[in-house]
C-alpha cells in the first residue's frame, strides 16, 4: 500500500481525526521540501503560507467535519518559505460506525498555471513600455469610480489629464527609441510620486492620466509635485522635459465623456498658458 501511495505522482497526505499527519508520499516530499521525518505528527498549518483568510479555513473543517470533501487552490509554503499553488482535494474517511477517522489529501501542483495565467493577466491590464495601467485597465477602473459616487454622494476623486511638451518634436530630433525612454522616465516618476491609492495610466501615445482618490486641492498639489520633479530631470539628449496637467473633480451623476472633457478643457488652458502648469476645470 505505501509503495504504492509513493509511485503515485500527485503528493499525498493523510492525517488522523486530529488532524496529526500520519503519512506522506515521495511526491509530497518532492513538492514541499519537507521529508516525512520531519512532518510526521505536525498538522498541515506548518504549510500555510498566510494568504488565506480565517473563514477559507473555517469553511474547510466545516465541510470535513460533517463528512463532506474539500476542494480549493491551496497557497501553500515549501520548506524554503517560496510559495507554490496546489489544486487539492481533501476528503474523509469513516469506520463503519460512520465515525471520522482519517482524513486524505491529494494534490495537483498547478503555480506554473496559476503564473502564466497572472503573467496575461498583467498583460492585458498593463503597459508594455511602462508598466503602468493601460487604457482598457483605465477606463474599466474609471467607470466604477463614478458608479461608487453615484452611490457614495459624499465621496470624491478627481481626474488629472496630462502629456509631455513638444513631445512630438522630441520623436523627430531625437528617434522613437529615445522618445519611449522619456516616456519611461515620465511615468516613473509619476508612479514615484503617487500615493497608494491613486491610478497611475498610460492613455497612449505620451498622455497619462491619474485616478486620483481625494479632492481637487490634494490633486492640485499632486499635479505641481509632478510637474515639478518632471522639469528636473536631468536628460542628457534633449535637456529639460516638462508636462501640461488639466484636472477636474468628478461630480455626482457625470459621464466618463463629460468629466473627460472638462479635465481634456482644463488642459487645452494650460497649454494656452504656455504649457508646463497645472490648471483645473
Amino acid at each position: 500500500m505505501v509503495q504504492a501511495l509513493n509511485a503515485a505522482q500527485d503528493p499525498i497526505l493523510i492525517a488522523d481525526q486530529k488532524a496529526k499527519i500520519v503519512f506522506v508520499n515521495s511526491a509530497f516530499e518532492k513538492l514541499t521540501g519537507y521529508q516525512s521525518t520531519e512532518i510526521l505528527g505536525k498538522t498541515p498549518r506548518l504549510l500555510q503560507s498566510g494568504n488565506h483568510d480565517p473563514i477559507f479555513y473555517r469553511d474547510l473543517w466545516k465541510k470535513l467535519s460533517q463528512g463532506q470533501g474539500f476542494r480549493a487552490t491551496f497557497m501553500n509554503r515549501r520548506k524554503n518559505g517560496q510559495v507554490f499553488y496546489a489544486e487539492q482535494s481533501i476528503a474523509p474517511l469513516k469506520d463503519k460506525q460512520g465515525n471520522i477517522t482519517h482524513f486524505v489529501s491529494v494534490a495537483k501542483d498547478i503555480s506554473d498555471i496559476v503564473e502564466r495565467e497572472k503573467t496575461l493577466s498583467e498583460l492585458a491590464h498593463h503597459d508594455q513600455l511602462t508598466g503602468l495601467l493601460n487604457r482598457h485597465a483605465g477606463e474599466r477602473l474609471l467607470h466604477n469610480q463614478l458608479e461608487q459616487l453615484t452611490q457614495d454622494q459624499d465621496g470624491c476623486f478627481c481626474l488629472i489629464v496630462c502629456d509631455i511638451d513638444f513631445f512630438k518634436q522630441i520623436n523627430d530630433q531625437h528617434g522613437h527609441i529615445t522618445g519611449d525612454r522619456v516616456i519611461q522616465d515620465v511615468a516613473h516618476t509619476m508612479n514615484q510620486l503617487a500615493r497608494q491609492t491613486d491610478a497611475v495610466i498610460r492613455w497612449g501615445g505620451d498622455e497619462f492620466v491619474l485616478i486620483v482618490d481625494a479632492p481637487l486641492p490634494v490633486a492640485l498639489k499632486l499635479a505641481e509635485r509632478v510637474r515639478s520633479t518632471v522639469n528636473l530631470i536631468p536628460d542628457y539628449q534633449i535637456g529639460k522635459l516638462s508636462m501640461s496637467f488639466g484636472i477636474a473633480e468628478a461630480k455626482t451623476g457625470e459621464t466618463m465623456t463629460d468629466l473627460f472633457a472638462r479635465a481634456d478643457a482644463a488642459l487645452y488652458q494650460a497649454k494656452q498658458k504656455g504649457r508646463n502648469c497645472v490648471v483645473s476645470a
